[in-house]
């Protein structure tokens, strides 16, 4: 791929811009985009159909005279944005041309939030030829819908992290039930011996912890730590009843 893109680079006047379209049939596509860069190409096209087969169920033979072909379509699209976020991860000033299954605003979306620059829309067409103005159309009422005025705003905004962020786990040891509420702007520890105190600390910490959103009624949270909590107490007090 970068031997490629080098030939063309060379042949190509500086003033129009090459963009590598790379497969997601490799094993280390950060690596490849890496080597396109540095050969000379200005964007990425991420990504190219997936290669597959189809056997003919009459014949039992591939249904396709290549034997290979494309998959195209909503079936890839987890893929392709894996892709271009991944890629944008590691190279964030790459511009990125986003494609694979996109068929609304919300795909879209997910694509410039990945890191995307731009998207392309090609499967889709086949069916509706206005999809590419309907989905235009569908981005921008969810921009608005967002409060997002700039679609600049938009672009990468998956790699940096929730404004808080708030955790619960628990565990079960021989000191009892455990828990820990945090939150990024500050943590704090709770621990319990039972689900019960759990509850009540942590309606009485909640308050204290800055950027958390509190639930109304908390213990809402914890019912289904007591119903596995009961469940496994009622096990336990009847295979000691057998064992006895």
């Amino acid at each position: 791929a970068a031997a490629v893109i080098g030939a063309v680079r060379s042949e190509v006047p500086s003033g129009i811009p090459v963009i590598a379209k790379l497969s997601p049939d490799v094993t280390d596509l950060v690596s490849i985009a890496g080597s396109v860069l540095d050969a000379g190409a200005d964007a990425l096209a991420l990504i190219n159909t997936l290669l597959g087969v189809v056997i003919n169920p009459d014949t039992l033979r591939p249904a396709l005279g290549g034997i290979t072909g494309g998959l195209s379509g909503p079936a890839i699209r987890p893929v392709a944005v894996r892709a271009v976020y991944q890629v944008r991860a590691a190279f964030p000033d790459v511009s990125i041309l986003g494609m694979g299954g996109i068929r609304t605003g919300a795909d879209a979306m997910e694509f410039l939030a990945a890191g995307a620059s731009a998207i392309s829309v090609g499967t889709a067409i086949f069916n509706d030829p206005s999809a590419p103005a309907r989905i235009h159309r569908e981005l921008r009422e969810l921009l608005a819908a967002k409060g997002i005025g700039d679609i600049r705003d938009v672009i990468g905004v998956a790699h940096t992290p929730l404004p808080t962020r708030t955790s619960i786990a628990h565990s079960d040891g021989d000191a009892g039930t455990r828990a820990a509420l945090t939150a990024s702007s500050q943590p704090s520890v709770i621990e319990a011996a039972t689900v019960d105190q759990i509850v009540i600390r942590s309606e009485r910490i909640a308050p204290a912890v800055q950027g958390v959103e509190i639930i109304e009624d908390i213990s809402v949270e914890f019912d289904w730590i007591r119903s596995r909590t009961n469940a496994t107490e009622s096990a336990a007090e009847t295979t000691a009843e057998v064992e006895s």
